[in-house]
This record gives structure tokens, sequence and C-alpha cells, in this order.
């Protein structure tokens, strides 16, 4: 595993995965009614404190070291109980129907029974402006399944599955502060 800290000019010894004085995490569940199985969450914004991009490797991939930062600029989701297959709504048209929050759903049916769920969600973030808002309802939703379907995905795998819909999608499902780097 990468050295984290140096890679983003942190002393060395701090464990930035799961912050040192984490703040609540504004995504968890505020509303939670399991006889109606509705859930509603609220997806914090991320900002880079720090980024730097290098040049190109020889897979033409730029490495890139940041710090990222949870703020209070969320958007909202809603989870109810669905009727056939997944419904996901977005009350911004512009948002692609193959989204973050599909993908989510389609890794984490293959490795737990949800059951159709009525998804909407309230766009608070802009799109695409790199505050992270497409990650953070991914990684809402993946925290979400867990409880709706009543398991416990071992972090590791839930990694891979935040690692697989995309890159700042393991940030979300711990939020707070974090260094990062890919190379």
């Amino acid at each position: 595993m990468p050295d984290y800290e140096s890679l983003a000019g942190l002393p060395p010894g701090r464990n930035t995965a799961i912050p040192e004085h984490p703040i609540p995490f504004p995504c968890a569940a505020n509303r939670l009614n399991y006889s109606r199985m509705l859930l509603t969450l609220r997806c914090p914004a991320k900002i880079n404190l720090f980024l730097a991009v290098g040049k190109k490797d020889a897979r033409s991939y730029h490495p890139v070291r940041t710090i990222f930062q949870a703020i209070d600029i969320c958007d909202t989701i809603s989870i109810g109980q669905g009727s056939g297959r997944h419904q996901v709504l977005f009350d911004d048209p512009s948002i692609p129907t193959d989204n973050t929050v599909t993908k989510s759903l389609r890794l984490l049916s293959e490795v737990i029974n949800l059951p159709p769920l009525a998804i909407t969600i309230e766009k608070h973030i802009p799109p695409e402006s790199g505050l992270g808002g497409g990650s953070s309802n991914a990684a809402a939703i993946i925290r979400a399944a867990q409880r709706i379907a009543g398991v416990t995905i071992p972090m590791g795998e839930l990694n891979g599955i935040a690692e697989a819909v995309g890159m700042d999608v393991p940030f979300f499902l711990v939020g707070g502060r974090a260094a990062f780097g890919v190379g």
C-alpha cells in the first residue's frame, strides 16, 4: 500500500484514512423507518485542500496527490421500497441514466440481495464541478444498501466496490479529511 502521507507531503505516522478527530459524517442516515424501508441521506461535497498532478506515466496516467476535506454542501438522497427493479430519479435532468448510483447498485447486486429500491436524488452539489457529488451519492448508496439488506460487507470488499465505481468514492465511505495518492 502506498504511503499516502508522504505522497501528500504530510508528516509520517498519521492515519489519514480515518481522521484523527473525525467530524460527524453528514451522510449518515438522518431518518430511518424499517417498516416502510425509508432512508433519507445527506451526501457531502469535498474540496481539495492540496492537489499536485504529475507528468503522464508509461500508462498515460497522471500521478495525483491530494488532500480531500468533506464540506457541508450536500445532496439529499431518499430511498424507499421500489417495485420490480431499482428506480433512480434525479431532480437534475442533465444527470445521465448510467451514473455512479446505478453503477453502485449493479455492483452491489453481485454481492448482496437487495430488494427493488426507489431512489430520488436532490442535487445541491453542481454536477462535474470537481466537488465529488456523484462519488458522494455512490458511497451513500453503498453504505445504505448494507442497512437495507441487513448485512455487513467487509471494509476491503466495500473499498473494492467503491474503487470500481470511481476513484473518489472510497473517501466518501469515511469522510472527514484524507490524503490520497494514485501513481
